[in-house]
């Protein structure tokens, strides 16, 4: 006879059991949810496509009037003064109450750099990109927030990395700098809440990157 300790413990792990059944639609339920989150970047990362315009007459001539305080050819110096220049002219401003709205560059422009975290990001992704450089902007959540900010493609070699690190080091005069890698190579941090351009991470627990023609990828966690 089995006793009362044993008859608790099998009960347990039956009921730690899944029929095949209802394994293929606890697979199904986890599937559909994944659908659901891949249609929800689609979505985010055609709107920020469509906002990073970097061809627009307005910001193209916002960039080169940044460009020009590091004249020549493209170099991270211009991105300092843009993101340096926007970074003490930035006006905050909420979307509208209920929706998620990237603006498109020139808007932000037109509104006196006037926006919210991905309107700053998006605008500076686009005056990157409109001085020959490459940048994405980066859509990161933390448990009850979300943010989002721009990182600039600065090299697939480590010594070249290295190298620009060192160059920002002398322009901006700080020690200590933070980027992405991936199988493409370095991104370093344009983050408007940080001190300066390749200043900490602001905390993350999942985090997508959206490159300016539309596709998408998942970092996971916080940057080092």
């Amino acid at each position: 006879m089995m006793s009362a300790r044993g008859t608790v413990l099998l009960f347990v792990l039956l009921a730690g059991c899944w029929s095949p059944a209802q394994e293929r639609a606890r697979q199904e339920e986890r599937e559909e949810r994944q659908k659901l989150e891949e249609r929800r970047w689609d979505q985010a990362a055609f709107s920020i496509k469509e906002a990073i315009t970097p061809l627009h007459p307005k910001v193209r001539a916002f960039a080169l009037r940044m460009a020009g305080l590091s004249s020549g050819e493209y170099n991270f110096g211009q991105v300092s003064a843009i993101w340096s220049y926007l970074k003490g002219n930035w006006n905050y401003a909420n979307d509208p109450r209920g929706f998620e709205y990237f603006a498109p560059a020139f808007e932000s422009v037109e509104a006196n750099l006037t926006g919210d975290c991905d309107d700053f990001a998006i605008l500076m992704a686009s005056s990157i990109e409109a001085i020959g450089g490459s940048a994405r902007v980066v859509l990161a959540y933390a448990k009850d927030s979300a943010h989002a900010y721009c990182e600039v493609y600065v090299s697939d070699n480590p010594e070249h990395a290295r190298g620009i690190v060192e160059e920002l080091a002398i322009i901006e005069n700080y020690k200590g700098v933070h980027f992405h890698k991936d199988q493409q190579g370095y991104w370093l941090n344009l983050d408007y809440s940080a001190a300066y351009p390749g200043g900490p991470f602001a905390p993350a627990l999942f985090e997508v990157a959206v490159y300016p023609n539309g596709e998408w990828t998942v970092i996971s966690g916080q940057g080092a």
